[in-house]
This record gives C-alpha cells, sequence and structure tokens, in this order.
C-alpha cells in the first residue's frame, strides 16, 4: 500500500474510507470529517485496480488529483476543533430544573428500567455542586427523549 500523504504525528487510531472517489463529493469530506471524532487519522483508500470493473471516466491518477485539491493539508492535519455544550452549567441552571422534571416525568419511568429515586439524588448531588453528574444525566434524559418520540 502505497501512502501519498499521513499525518505528521503519532496515529493510534486509524480511521479507512475506501471508495472510488470519481467524483470526490462532500459525503465523502463530511463522513471523513465525522470520523476524525473518533480517530486520529483518515486514510482515503483509493485502489489502483477494482475487483469488480475497470476504472471508467477519470484515471487513478486523476482521482488522486482531485483528493488532494479537496483535502488541504493543513486543514487534515491541524489540532481537533471544537466545543463541547455547557451540560454541566444546563443543568445546575435557570433550565436545569426543567430538564429534571422532563428526565422524571418521562414515559421511559414507566418501563422501570431506571432507579428514580437515585437519579434524583444525582440531579440533588449535581445542583448543588457535590457531584458534576451532568454526563449521566444528560445521557438519561436523552434517552428519555429518543424512547419518548419513538417508543412511548
Amino acid at each position: 500500500m502505497q501512502f501519498l500523504q499521513r499525518a505528521d504525528r503519532t496515529v493510534t487510531r486509524l480511521g479507512i474510507l475506501p471508495g472510488t472517489f470519481n467524483p470526490v463529493t462532500v459525503a465523502h469530506l463530511a463522513v471523513a470529517q465525522a470520523g476524525l471524532r473518533a480517530v486520529d487519522e483518515v486514510v482515503f483508500l483509493l485502489p489502483r485496480a477494482f475487483p469488480h470493473k475497470p476504472y471508467t471516466g477519470a484515471s487513478f491518477e486523476d482521482r488522486i488529483g482531485m483528493l488532494q485539491s479537496v483535502l488541504p493539508r493543513d486543514l487534515l492535519y491541524s489540532a481537533k476543533r471544537g466545543f463541547g455544550a455547557p451540560v454541566r452549567e444546563w443543568f445546575r441552571g435557570p433550565e436545569g430544573e426543567g430538564l429534571i422534571q422532563q428526565l422524571m416525568n418521562s414515559p421511559l419511568r414507566a418501563r422501570n428500567f431506571f432507579d428514580y429515586d437515585y437519579i434524583e439524588r444525582l440531579a440533588d448531588e449535581h445542583r448543588k455542586e457535590v457531584t458534576d453528574w451532568s454526563f449521566h444525566l444528560w445521557c438519561l434524559l436523552n434517552l428519555s427523549l429518543w424512547y419518548e418520540r419513538w417508543i412511548g
């Protein structure tokens, strides 16, 4: 396998995006960008020959050129950027009580999957800044909202 470009840093998690890339589409780029949330590098895999059909249209070299033209090195290999949602603050702020009530009054509660007394204790500890339970509360709220929308 020949690599035309690689990340100039240590890569421990590698994502592979195979395709014909004729042409490179916005969807290819979106999948690669989404993959960078889970891996250190995404490799676009373009075979020199296809096992099921011959190259038609753009040649292998043309496709490499298309990939290189839309994948600028400084964008691909720059430090990851982004921001987290301020979930901790949401649950402690003025809207926090509404979020907790939405969780506590979810139709999911009738299924008895969770100990809602314990969830109420987590919410109380979070509001009082004893412990940061925002991740757990956020996951439970999202599950509850999903259940309400699609099941209940």
